[in-house]
């Protein structure tokens, strides 16, 4: 029993680091995105397993940076494609990642430095979310759902900002 733990433990780690060493940012270059159903929740459980393998705050802040990365990747993706039934998915993804980020960083007292990080993360995010939601008509659900995505990282940045070291 001992040595199928073992090889589940070595295998985990195996495939949680080979996942989690992709963190260049680039929009809109993700391999698998939401449309690809089986890929993508493959992806996601790839995504959880390399975040429990993070046992330091800074490794899990830098990790949680590199999954808002993707999922800003996925929602421009989703959105320049106009895949209109995965916008909705792929938008509360990304408003979820960012608050998991924000509120990990807020209960693990993450430095003033950590903090201008993501702030300038977030900052950079916007004026790209501010991009997606132009290509909707201001009266669709698409365009409601990107605009909800820019209001929300106007929060957590605040929270970011407003909090004490």
């Amino acid at each position: 029993m001992k040595k199928y733990l073992l090889v589940l433990t070595v295998f985990l780690m195996f495939v949680a680091s080979s996942f989690s060493l992709i963190s260049a940012y680039e929009v809109g270059k993700e391999a698998v995105n939401p449309d690809k159903k089986f890929d993508y929740n493959v992806k996601r459980l790839k995504e959880k397993i390399g975040l429990a393998f993070k046992f330091s705050s800074d490794k899990k802040i830098d990790y949680y940076q590199t999954l808002l990365n993707r999922r800003l990747n996925e929602l421009s993706y989703i959105t320049s494609n106009k895949l209109a039934a995965n916008i909705e998915n792929a938008s509360t993804r990304y408003e979820t990642t960012a608050g998991q980020l924000t509120e990990y960083m807020l209960a693990k007292g993450a430095s003033q430095e950590q903090k201008k990080e993501v702030v300038s993360q977030i900052e950079e995010h916007q004026k790209i979310v501010a991009g997606l939601k132009d290509g909707y008509d201001a009266t669709t659900a698409e365009w409601r759902f990107v605009m909800n995505d820019y209001n929300s990282l106007e929060i957590y940045k605040g929270k970011l900002l407003n909090s004490t070291p």
